[in-house]
């Protein structure tokens, strides 16, 4: 063993009629450094208490540490790691859902715009946000790498995290379609998923800020199975303009693959967003 730190402890009874002092391990063999863990070394291979020049008996061996501060500074950032950070993670996950909430918001005034010129700047104005959600979820992966003891298991952080980054994935391609095949009027389809996507992630950022308390299990509950309800409904939105693709675009086929294409995006949010509701779900019945 090596020089170690003084605990800074004094008022622990000592067997035998000691007094105040640092309670030793019996039987110890004292380390060869100049102080120990629990003071600085006698001739007589015991301790002594720092704060009062008393011996208390022989030392023990422990894990010392190149440091002459108080144990308790000197070990802050190590055990640091085992406390639970969970205003770290809760305002990553809002942070996200902001972000998300917003480029919703985006994708239906995309949807709803006429020419290619109005198109442009908004699909540019997802695209940062597309960005911006990348940067916060990697935050929270690197949160999580660096988290020993974290508010709900490492692996619907992970998850859920994922989820809610595939849906602005999704929304993001799907803005992109449309401006790169130029559209020249966007279906009512089109619009119908855009609008579920919008009421999706509005449902999605209530039952994350939930996640804080865990209390209101049933209303977190009834928004997963309002989440479950919306992608049935995007299901059939989205298969009933795929059927009426087949039937009013079978002359222009160029048309019905770039439609198909910006729908099967759309589509794919959606399902994102009921998977990210099957996390919280997860989360739900482990806490209940």
């Amino acid at each position: 063993m090596g020089s170690g730190v003084w605990l800074g402890v004094e008022d622990l009874p000592v067997p035998g009629g000691g007094g105040p002092g640092m309670r030793p391990f019996p039987d110890a063999v004292p380390g060869p450094g100049p102080i120990s863990a629990f003071g600085p070394r006698t001739s007589t291979g015991g301790v002594e208490s720092r704060a009062e020049n008393r011996y208390i008996g022989p030392a023990c061996p422990v894990v010392t540490l190149h440091s002459r501060f108080p144990i308790a500074m000197s070990l802050s950032g190590f055990f640091s790691r085992f406390v639970p950070s969970d205003h770290r993670f809760f305002a990553h996950f809002d942070a996200v859902m902001d972000n998300l909430v917003t480029a919703a918001g985006v994708l239906g005034q995309l949807v709803r715009t006429e020419t290619q010129e109005e198109r442009e700047p908004i699909v540019e104005r997802i695209r940062e946000l597309e960005h911006e959600g990348d940067t916060l979820t990697h935050r929270i992966f690197s949160d999580l790498n660096a988290t020993f003891v974290t508010p709900f298991d490492r692996e619907d952080i992970h998850k859920l995290a994922s989820a809610l980054d595939d849906i602005l994935d999704h929304v993001d391609e799907s803005a992109r379609k449309i401006v790169l095949y130029q559209l020249k009027k966007i279906p009512d389809p089109v619009v119908n998923l855009a609008d579920i996507i919008d009421r999706s992630v509005r449902e999605l950022q209530q039952a994350v800020r939930m996640l804080k308390s865990l209390k209101n299990t049933a209303e977190m509950q009834s928004t997963v199975e309002r989440l479950n309800e919306y992608e049935n409904e995007a299901d059939d939105v989205f298969e009933r303009a795929v059927a009426a693709l087949f039937e009013k675009e079978k002359d222009n086929p160029v048309r019905l693959i770039k439609v198909k294409e910006v729908l099967i995006a759309l589509e794919l949010a959606t399902d994102e967003c009921e998977d990210a509701g099957n996390v919280l779900e997860s989360i739900l019945i482990k806490h209940a």
